[in-house]
């Protein structure tokens, strides 16, 4: 059931290139890009307003990429993010082929209070990393390629963080743990869009997992067919 927009229509502030979204039972998380910024609202924020900067006072912070050492990495793009015990997962990337995709991590006390960055560990199995997504059921982190198709499923990994909150600098690892491959309900792959004589989603922007471990994935426009083909899709 469609609820409507809020905000709608609306680039300004925080909502300039919104890319991603996650919450806690008392915050929101946003990633936007140009430059690329994270976001921490309380939840009773009233979303339509036009807020460009932090205000400590009313417990809204913000981090900017450039004041991590991703920076210095080549990175400059935040994806699709999610968020756990206070740490925040952020794909980042940089130019193709000369930078790796990443995940990074911050962390941002659920009672408050502003980013600390933790790290970032290297995603070489893929070109591009736009989205990832914690299960709740199996505990992994789940993420993708630009594309997932019967040749570049999604992927999943361990992903273990060495954070002290209040120290300094932490570690992220990512391992490996295997695939998953979407079907459709009857165990085929023709029920997603179809580009050029085989089935994929493409474009893809984020994805998430409810509590019961149904996946939600949203892609977009592919301009490479000239059609669009974007949606929500459960598996």
């Amino acid at each position: 059931q469609y609820l409507g927009n809020q905000p709608e229509d609306d680039e300004g502030g925080y909502k300039n290139e919104l890319n991603g979204v996650a919450h806690d039972a008392a915050h929101w998380y946003f990633s936007s890009n140009d430059p690329a910024r994270l976001w921490k609202f309380p939840v009773e924020t009233d979303l339509g307003r036009d807020i460009g900067q932090e205000h400590p006072e009313e417990g809204i912070y913000v981090m900017e990429l450039s004041e991590t050492p991703l920076a210095a990495e080549g990175y400059y793009h935040f994806g699709d993010i999610d968020s756990r015990d206070g740490y925040v997962f952020v794909p980042v990337t940089g130019e193709r082929g000369e930078t790796p995709p990443a995940i990074a991590v911050f962390f941002s006390s659920p009672s408050g209070g502003d980013f600390q960055y933790v790290g970032r560990a290297l995603i070489l199995e893929q070109a591009d990393v736009g989205w990832c997504a914690l299960n709740p059921v199996d505990g992994y982190l789940y993420t993708s390629d630009d594309e997932i198709s019967p040749w570049m499923p999604i992927r999943k990994y361990v992903i273990e963080v060495d954070f002290t909150p209040g120290g300094g600098g932490g570690s992220v690892t990512l391992d490996p743990a295997g695939f998953l491959r979407p079907r459709s309900g009857s165990g085929a792959w023709n029920q997603l869009p179809e580009y050029d004589g085989y089935w994929a989603l493409k474009s893809m922007q984020g994805g998430v997992f409810s509590p019961w471990g149904h996946l939600y994935l949203v892609n977009g426009y592919c301009k490479t067919f000239d059609r669009y083909k974007g949606g929500i899709w459960v598996f």
